[in-house]
């Protein structure tokens, strides 16, 4: 009966839980993140509870004509706040390489008119945030030698996220000297996944009454 309730959760599909939701607008442009030159771009966000992220999603686009790399080689960096800046080194860093799903979102930005592309990650365990404490995140492509620059996507502003703009470090995030007040990079955080019924689990279900009318 125990192998029967683990095949029973195995049959649960997973949805993952909005934590945290900004950007993502039609009329965008993009701000580059060029390791090979020292340059990053990172962006703040707060939550209202205490909770673990284990996937972020994103938009990009590729300079100059639009076309992809043929792989990506992604980190994505936490900070903790400093006065309203990135303080010190990273909280967390997960470089993910190649391993992330990207496919065309179906629009282009304003300012450059390349193709914008989603992206997707699942952090594993992932990055604890406490409540209501200012964090920032930094998610650089590192496209050297390959003749492209890779852009994260950026927005303008609604008034209530205007709190969330974004900062520009030139020396790999030694320091953040730069300040984008109106901008703010398209992003979203994920919690743990949320079981929910569905066809394969009420299946099983039905195979387990089956078996406790056999045995009775």
């Amino acid at each position: 009966m125990r192998l029967l309730w683990i095949l029973v959760w195995a049959a649960i599909p997973c949805k993952a839980a909005l934590l945290y939701s900004q950007g993502a607008a039609a009329t965008t442009f993009s701000r580059s993140d060029e390791p090979d030159f020292g340059r990053r771009i990172a962006d703040d966000f707060e939550l209202g509870a205490t909770v673990t992220v284990r996937g972020v999603n994103w938009q990009g686009l590729y300079h100059p004509t639009g076309n992809p790399t043929s792989t990506d080689n992604f980190t994505i960096y936490f900070y903790a706040d400093g006065a309203g800046t990135p303080f010190g080194a990273p909280i967390a860093s997960y470089n993910v390489g190649n391993a992330v799903s990207r496919t065309p979102a179906g629009f282009t930005t304003s300012g450059f008119n390349h193709p914008v592309y989603d992206y997707g990650v699942d952090l594993g365990s992932g990055i604890p945030i406490p409540a209501n404490t200012r964090t920032w995140i930094s998610i650089v492509n590192d496209t050297s030698g390959s003749g492209v620059d890779w852009g994260w996507v950026t927005d303008f502003p609604a008034s209530s996220e205007v709190f969330h703009q974004s900062r520009g470090s030139t020396d790999g995030g030694a320091t953040w000297s730069e300040s984008y007040a109106n901008n703010v990079q398209t992003f979203s955080l994920h919690d743990v996944a949320v079981p929910e019924p569905s066809l394969p689990l009420l299946s099983a279900l039905g195979l387990m009454a089956a078996l406790r009318r056999r045995r009775a």
